[in-house]
């Protein structure tokens, strides 16, 4: 553990009694000699220090250098700052690890719901034209929140390493969930839309603050409107972390629906339209799932760790 007394600067995060146990790989290779930051005075790398004609504020800065993998951000609590490391850090990787490892068990609650769903519409389509085709609509959208309530769970549940919950377990425990998911995604869905119409800025920020609502919801139990504020407080001082995650999955998920197109491009419209949206549903809703629910996690704990928290 090293302690040490710096400025804080927009690009340049310094701190009051802020602590980071990987110094041995971000500090001055000198400071690790025998003996370099020996006795209470702190003599010899100071008096190195003062040798070499730094202050002490150069003392401390030069032996407290971060590389880039150090988030240039600082979270305050009691008037003291610290260092802050980026908790999205490899959560793509993290992500994908768990999908594999639990892929049989997140693609059959995926393809559980969009499966029944995809049959409801199918039949209510066949059988009452127009009515039928709005009717379907709605069980696609009930479906779609459903599939993320459970995802959400399914991903708490076997952050573990273990399934826990079964299939229905699972569904289960997501429902009482699924109506607060709806309203809250649709009126998120509305002003981001809105958003990106008019001005394209103010939609990508609403996104990225409220990309926490559906764990939000589901993790915690909390009320539609606290779950938009919650979720903003968690993304708080890491927008553009969060910001640049959302796109990369969302360019991933642009690449996978290329690819599925071109694979069933041969099939006429119809069973193309159907097979497109229950596969590309099935395999690609259960990262993303992952991902936002990773992102609570990590987020929770970073803001647990800095307010010294849960």
């Amino acid at each position: 553990m090293v302690s040490c007394h710096c400025l804080v600067h927009r690009n340049l995060v310094v701190a009051e009694e802020c602590t980071d146990e990987r110094v041995d790989a971000r500090t001055d290779p000198h400071d690790h000699q025998e003996g370099g930051d020996s006795g209470e005075d702190g003599r010899g790398a100071g008096e190195r220090d003062s040798a070499m004609g730094r202050s002490p504020y150069r003392q401390s800065l030069y032996r407290r250098t971060i590389t880039s993998e150090i988030d240039m951000s600082m979270a305050a609590t009691g008037g003291r700052y610290r260092w802050v490391v980026n908790p999205l850090s490899g959560i793509l990787g993290e992500a994908w690890r768990m999908y594999r490892a639990h892929a049989l068990h997140l693609l059959t609650i995926a393809f559980a719901v969009y499966v029944v769903a995809t049959l409801i519409q199918a039949l209510l389509t066949s059988s009452l034209g127009v009515v039928g085709a709005l009717l379907a609509s709605i069980v696609g959208i009930i479906a779609a929140f459903l599939v993320q309530a459970a995802l959400v769970k399914a991903v708490e549940d076997v952050r573990d390493g273990r399934v826990d919950l079964s299939l229905g377990d699972t569904l289960k425990a997501a429902g009482p969930a699924v109506g607060r998911v709806a309203i809250a995604s649709i009126l998120a869905g509305i002003a981001i839309g809105v958003g990106l119409i008019l001005f394209i800025v103010p939609g990508l920020f609403l996104l990225t603050i409220w990309c926490l609502i559906v764990p939000v919801l589901v993790i915690e139990g909390v009320s539609i409107g606290t779950s938009f504020s919650r979720s903003r407080q968690l993304v708080r001082g890491f927008q553009w972390n969060v910001f640049a995650t959302i796109v990369t999955v969302f360019v991933l998920g642009i690449v996978a629906a290329i690819v599925l197109s071109l694979i069933l491009a041969p099939l006429p419209d119809a069973p193309r339209q159907i097979l497109s949206g229950l596969i590309s549903g099935t395999l690609f809703a259960p990262f993303s799932a992952l991902v936002v629910t990773l992102a609570y996690f990590r987020l929770v704990h970073s803001q647990e760790s800095v307010t010294g928290t849960g």
